[in-house]
């Protein structure tokens, strides 16, 4: 069985590995359109409040999680 697995392994991996093309994923240099400082402000804000509001909820309703209320 190892050897059915082997030789069906050995015929399939050239096949994939002449398919794949590289392809570039980073991208240098300045932006295109660059955000302004209000955006840049906002787009702040709403990550913050999108990451501390779950926080802040759960230590405000901690008392229902231990069900002393």
């Amino acid at each position: 069985m190892s050897g059915l697995i082997r030789n069906s392994l050995l015929k399939i991996v050239p096949v994939a590995r002449t398919n794949m093309t590289p392809r570039a994923t980073v991208v240098s240099g300045p932006p295109r359109n660059p955000m302004s400082n209000a955006e840049k402000l906002g787009m702040g804000t709403v990550m913050c409040a999108v990451i501390i509001a779950p926080m802040l909820w759960i230590m405000g309703n901690v008392k229902y999680y231990r069900g002393t209320a």
